[in-house]
């Protein structure tokens, strides 16, 4: 596993074939091991409190709705949210997103799931974000919510990511 510094995030970004690419970007987002993601503008909460039947590769769109930030989070909530950045890894990148500590610490967890990010993806990555402070948690347009690192591959993919959630 070779994880890439912020020397190496700005030389796959900056260089003649770009690897990797974050739009919007800023120069402070870019950590000593990662870039720092935001919150979009909204955030998919479940609409209804009905027993869920679990269909493997089913699409579960149809079980939520937008909401406009701000929204405050209820304890014991869960809401899907998406970056504000668009992310482009090319064929020899992986990304490893974490929540960011400060956030953990209040109890607002991110990223339960789906930690991996397959080379070649292309897209806003979509958080689960949960609750699990005593109280409610105003989420709001903009703020720090994530980080990924990038891993660079041995040899780069042969069949880069092009599933359902490519281009999201």
């Amino acid at each position: 596993l070779m994880m890439l510094s912020d020397v190496d995030n700005q030389q796959v970004m900056d260089g003649p074939f770009p690897e990797f690419s974050i739009s919007p970007i800023q120069r402070s987002t870019i950590q000593p091991a990662s870039v720092e993601l935001h919150l979009s503008g909204s955030v998919s909460i479940r609409a209804g409190r009905d027993l869920l039947t679990i269909h493997h590769a089913s699409n579960s769109s149809h079980l939520y709705r937008n909401m406009a930030l701000p929204y405050e989070m209820e304890r014991g909530g869960l809401v899907l949210a998406s970056t504000i950045e668009e992310i482009k890894l090319g064929p020899g990148l992986a990304g490893l997103v974490s929540g960011k500590s400060s956030l953990g610490r209040l109890g607002l967890f991110t990223n339960l799931n789906s930690i991996l990010v397959h080379p070649g993806f292309e897209g806003h990555l979509v958080l689960e974000l949960y609750n699990a402070s005593p109280g409610p948690i105003l989420l709001q347009s903009g703020m720090p919510i994530a980080q990924m690192s990038l891993v660079r591959l041995v040899t780069p993919a042969s069949s880069p990511y092009k599933g359902k959630y490519h281009n999201q």
